[in-house]
């Protein structure tokens, strides 16, 4: 099997190391590997003629820190109350916004670690999704945000991934739904 990478100043791979890869340039030897330039590669294994599918592949700094925050890509952000209902009522959200940024020694590198991960503890009490049209993911190029959207009450944790590394957790609440906030009845028809 063959490993090749579209950009080797990121990527390369041993020839016969089977898939022996090198952030930089390998030496004469393939035995030293000598770092590179930061960016992205385009990865395919052949084997018999036969290609497998383009895995991109991210070359970047080390991720020491992510910081994970709410955010309102259209308006400011509401006073942060204590809970978030999953009432519907008019003019109430039912979730939250939340963008992740990664760093390496206090640098923003998050242009060059690709997609983050994002996830919950607990998926009754909140509903992840990088999907909704007003978060700004770059078309599923890179995805930084995610919409975190009121389940049953309950109290959980969300935390952003990438590059091996793990966001503080942000807790998330679903708060109970009062009779207050609960839709008026319906009167009865005459």
């Amino acid at each position: 099997m063959t490993f090749l990478s579209s950009n080797p100043s990121v990527l390369t791979f041993v020839p016969s190391g089977a898939g022996l890869a090198c952030a930089g340039s390998w030496n004469a030897f393939a035995q030293l590997c000598t770092a590179g330039s930061i960016g992205v590669t385009q990865v395919t294994a052949v084997a018999n003629g036969v290609s497998s599918p383009v895995v991109t592949v991210y070359v970047h700094d080390h991720v020491d820190t992510i910081t994970f925050q709410r955010f309102d890509p259209i308006f400011p952000p509401p006073p942060n109350g204590p809970c978030v209902t999953s009432a519907l009522i008019p003019g109430v959200q039912i979730f939250r916004d939340y963008q992740a940024k990664a760093f390496s020694n206090g640098v923003d590198i998050t242009n060059s670690v690709g997609s983050f991960t994002f996830s919950q503890v607990s998926g009754t009490v909140v509903t992840l999704t990088t999907s909704a049209s007003e978060l700004n993911n770059n078309n599923g190029g890179q995805i930084t945000e995610v919409r975190a959207t009121a389940g049953r009450p309950g109290i959980t944790q969300i935390y952003a991934s990438v590059g091996g590394v793990n966001s503080a957790p942000i807790p998330f609440e679903t708060c109970r739904i009062c009779k207050s906030e609960a839709p008026p009845p319906t009167p009865p028809s005459a």
